[in-house]
């Protein structure tokens, strides 16, 4: 892994795991955020992490894609 990973301070940074479904109705994005959750539920106590599962038409929104 690169040094910066070795030498962050994770304690002071947010670290946010985003799922995006290309094309997936938003109605159905809750039951697959809370099984996203779950599955992780270790790894997101331990590192402090947050999760979240978009569509193409919320990642747009937020930024996060572009056309």
């Amino acid at each position: 892994m690169p040094r910066c990973f070795h030498e962050a301070e994770y304690a002071r940074i947010a670290i946010k795991l985003i799922l995006v479904i290309n094309g997936h109705e938003i109605d159905w994005l809750s039951p697959i955020n809370d099984a996203l959750k779950k599955k992780l539920k270790r790894q997101i106590k331990t590192w402090n992490l947050t999760a979240a599962v978009l569509n193409n038409q919320l990642a747009y929104e937020n930024q996060l894609i572009s056309v």
